[in-house]
């Protein structure tokens, strides 16, 4: 999965300026099952790149892995807070989320901090909130 991130994201940077590839690769840092790093190394290529569930497939991913990747994939003209709400039915996806939105909220990566940058704090911060608050209530009730 490593390698088809980097071929899809190749050319892409972060907002920091950065290749976008750091970024899924600082997201598998932070979780510790194999699962979650597959994930976390694919978690934005439905949204960001041109890949496909069936490209997925074809790199050998189990269901289980692409239904956490479909679930952290947002969806056309969807919020964050939303997307955090759907993102809570599937613990996998979860925990990458949480993994991802730590990273997301490092300021530090930035050049310069905006004021775009600070209201999509926030709104990181709300969604954090959601996932810990689905973690602490219910991580029992996870797929």
């Amino acid at each position: 999965m490593i390698i088809f991130a980097t071929m899809k994201h190749s050319g892409q940077v972060c907002k920091g300026g950065k290749p976008y590839i750091l970024h899924p690769l600082a997201v598998m840092g932070q979780v510790t099952s194999i699962a979650a790093k597959v994930v976390a190394a694919g978690h934005d290529l439905l949204e960001d790149t041109d890949a496909t569930k069936d490209d997925l497939k074809a790199q050998g991913c189990s269901e289980e892995i692409i239904q956490a990747i479909m679930a952290l994939t947002k969806l056309k003209g969807e919020r964050r807070v939303d997307s955090a709400h759907r993102i809570v039915s599937n613990r996998l996806a979860c925990e990458v989320k949480l993994a991802d939105v730590a990273h997301n909220m490092d300021l530090s990566r930035l050049p310069a901090i905006t004021d775009k940058d600070l209201s999509r704090l926030e709104e990181y911060k709300m969604v954090q909130l959601i996932l810990e608050n689905a973690k602490s209530n219910n991580w029992n009730n996870f797929q």
